[in-house]
């Protein structure tokens, strides 16, 4: 079982994570392909003022929606298009996904439990990489991880017969949001995990809800048939090349072994994930449920993009904080709930 700690020792450890993620963060020129492309489309946004259409080179750029890409435009009209605005939404994106994991798990387990599930969320080799580099999957991990928990909260509170209305519609937003940083990657994940949950505890509508999906249309749907009347064909592009293309061929020169995110994980989430299974901290069936979603945010997913023929190590970006919540769990420092375990 993992050992109390005092909350000042966890805040003074959340200070170091901070101060290591971001310092010199804008003290070296952008180091590879990705980062120098996705850098010079915000760069131009920036300049041309276009938030709508991306462009590089001048010429219009659909491989990925806009969102991130106007986040970091916008960073750099009050930065300057420097490496520092470029990076800044990265970090700020990552310091965030800890800080829900963190209210998340203090929410959960409790105070100190709390800020561990923050500490790993955020010091991880992958995210602590990821927030340094100009590339769109820090603010997707985000978005996946506001809509599970939006999905959880929605589903709980059908299950205890309280309104769960809300929770759908943040999640469907978050899904929205997604969508328009990096494409339908940001609707299958979540579901995939979110509706197996749901059908277990006996509660889809908290997630099939039809509002939500409307309100999901409502938020991309405007962008997208801008797109599509500038750019005659993009949703072919989208729906074939960047999705089913990424996911059923090697067509991008993506392919890796089946056991590629393994080693992905294992690397990328130490030392945290040997932590977070073994022995639960309690065993009512709420803390019972929680796990089983967690572990079904961490291993679906990862059998997904095991399957899928393009790999890239950010994809399983999103799975981290199921792990620093898993993390979490198992924290001793829960002096006000039972304590009882459970395997």
């Amino acid at each position: 079982m993992i050992a109390d700690r005092h909350p000042p020792l966890l805040v003074a450890w959340a200070v170091v994570v901070v101060m290591g993620l971001g310092w010199g963060l804008g003290s070296y020129a952008l180091i590879d392909q990705d980062e120098g492309r996705n850098g010079e489309v915000a760069r131009e946004m920036a300049e041309s003022n276009d938030y709508v259409l991306p462009h590089l080179n001048g010429l219009p750029y659909i491989d990925k929606p806009v969102l991130f890409f106007a986040a970091a435009a916008a960073t750099m009209e009050i930065l300057g298009p420097t490496e520092l605005a470029a990076r800044l939404v990265p970090f700020l994106c990552v310091m965030a996904t800890a800080l829900l994991v963190g209210w998340c798990g203090g929410r959960w387990y409790g105070r100190e439990a709390g800020w561990v599930a923050g500490i790993a969320a955020a010091s991880a080799p992958l995210p602590l990489a990821f927030s340094r580099i100009v590339i769109l999957d820090s603010l997707l991990a985000l978005l996946v991880t506001s809509a599970l928990l939006a999905f959880h909260t929605a589903i709980e509170a059908r299950v205890a017969r309280r309104p769960e209305r809300m929770w759908t519609l943040i999640a469907w937003a978050a899904i929205g949001l997604g969508i328009l940083t990096k494409g339908p990657v940001a609707l299958a994940v979540p579901l995939m995990v979110a509706t197996p949950y749901a059908l277990w505890r006996r509660a889809s509508w908290a997630v099939w809800n039809p509002v939500g999906p409307v309100l999901m249309a409502a938020l991309i749907a405007p962008w997208v048939l801008f797109m599509e009347e500038r750019l005659p064909g993009y949703l072919r592009y989208v729906a074939i090349t960047e999705t089913w293309q990424r996911v059923s061929s090697d067509e991008l020169r993506r392919t890796q072994p089946w056991w590629y995110f393994l080693v992905i994980a294992t690397a990328g989430f130490f030392p945290w994930w040997p932590l977070a299974f073994g022995r639960a901290r309690l065993d009512e069936e709420k803390f019972r449920s929680r796990r089983i979603f967690l572990i079904l945010w961490l291993l679906v997913p990862l059998v997904f993009f095991s399957l899928s023929k393009s790999k890239l190590p950010q994809y399983i970006l999103p799975l981290m904080p199921a792990v620093a919540l898993l993390v979490a769990s198992r924290w001793k420092g829960l002096d006000r709930l039972p304590k009882r375990a459970t395997v």
